[in-house]
């Protein structure tokens, strides 16, 4: 994701949310830390990001869900193009349900 990608979520999020705070929990991916984005924050005070320490993965709930993702997916496996892979993928997504989402993030049980 790119940083202006990653603004016209958080602007769409404001549009979403209008009358309310929006805090956002976030790793320090790129997009998330780079200038553009804090300026633009400066400029947005109702949305703060919150970032979660560096090199501690494991405290990124959407992590679980790549893990599980890969090992469906991923392990052990060839797939002839990049077609296949990414309808594999739409698949799997597809599959997901929001409570599956949640216990695999692991925040619900």
């Amino acid at each position: 994701m790119r940083k202006e990608d990653f603004i016209a979520f958080l602007e769409h999020l404001l549009e979403v949310y209008p009358a309310v705070p929006i805090l956002l929990i976030v790793d320090n991916f790129s997009s998330h830390t780079a200038h553009l984005v804090q300026e633009w924050l400066a400029q947005h005070p109702r949305l703060q990001l919150h970032y979660l320490p560096k090199y501690c993965s494991h405290l990124n709930p959407v992590e679980g869900i790549w893990l599980r993702l890969k090992g469906k997916l991923a392990a052990n496996r060839l797939y002839g193009s990049m077609v296949l892979l990414l309808q594999s993928v739409e698949e799997f997504f597809d599959q997901m349900t929001p409570e599956q989402a949640l216990v695999w993030a692991g925040v619900a049980t």
